[in-house]
């Protein structure tokens, strides 16, 4: 596990952070949180806001859901801002769709209890009977909008995504209630890196292939085409300046 809530812990006594392994979330939590910051302290004030309610870390206050937590809590702080709706075709007009449907929560904890120790199941029970189901609605730009019917992917609509921006994978009320205990709507992320020559790249920890990777985001999406649950994309903006610092320079480059 790349991430818990150290060695003080209640449930994750996992590393706060790390930097020699990272999943598609932790990857991005830590880059964002590096990103803003102009030194350590910094960045880990910034790491427990962007990742934990009211910056506190535990287990039951963790952004377990991208589209019910995190999008929701780190837009509130100011940190990132959706701009999915902004993307316009050649008419002025918003191609984005939307992803609705109810993140259960307390499901998921209970789900998640199934598989642990008789004390850690209590402790995950005790928080199921606190947290509610959330109902989302997910922006996103459909992939059959992002290309043409060649697949030949349309670039002015690429062009319109910022550098640095947070790319989210949506699946739209994702199967995965019998395995988990609920739905999802988002199932990858990654960053945006626009190069000097203008090329678009989405740059994210892939699982596959064990570490860090980046490859043109068009081509990316190209190859999820034929996905039956991957419908499109959400864009979320960093809000703030990004940090002039050189771990800024190193990640963003």
């Amino acid at each position: 596990n790349p991430q818990g809530e150290g060695i003080d812990g209640e449930f994750d006594q996992a590393p706060l952070y790390c930097f020699d392994g990272f999943d598609c979330v932790t990857f991005v939590n830590n880059v964002l949180a590096l990103a803003l910051s102009h030194n350590l302290s910094e960045f880990q004030k910034k790491l427990l806001l962007i990742n934990y309610y009211d910056g506190i870390a535990r287990f039951d206050n963790r952004f377990h859901f991208m589209s019910a937590d995190w999008n929701v809590q780190n837009q509130k702080n100011k940190f990132v801002t959706d701009i999915t709706a902004d993307i316009f075709d050649e008419k002025n007009k918003s191609i984005a769709l939307f992803a609705e449907g109810e993140i259960d929560k307390p499901n998921w904890f209970l789900k998640k209890a199934e598989s642990e120790t008789a004390e850690r199941a209590d402790y995950l029970r005790r928080i199921a009977l606190i947290v509610k189901k959330e109902f989302v609605s997910l922006p996103y730009l459909p992939l059959l909008k992002l290309f043409d019917e060649n697949k030949n992917p349309r670039e002015y609509l690429f062009n319109q995504i910022p550098n640095t921006s947070i790319i989210e994978i949506v699946r739209p009320n994702w199967n995965l209630k019998d395995k988990i205990g609920t739905n999802l709507h988002v199932s990858h992320l990654g960053f945006a890196i626009r190069k000097s020559n203008g090329e678009l790249f989405f740059r994210h920890a892939s699982s596959e292939q064990k570490c860090v990777v980046e490859v043109l985001l068009s081509d990316y999406l190209k190859n999820i085409l034929k996905s039956q649950t991957i419908k499109g994309i959400n864009v979320q903006a960093i809000y703030q300046r990004i940090a002039g610092s050189a771990v800024a320079g190193l990640f963003f480059s």
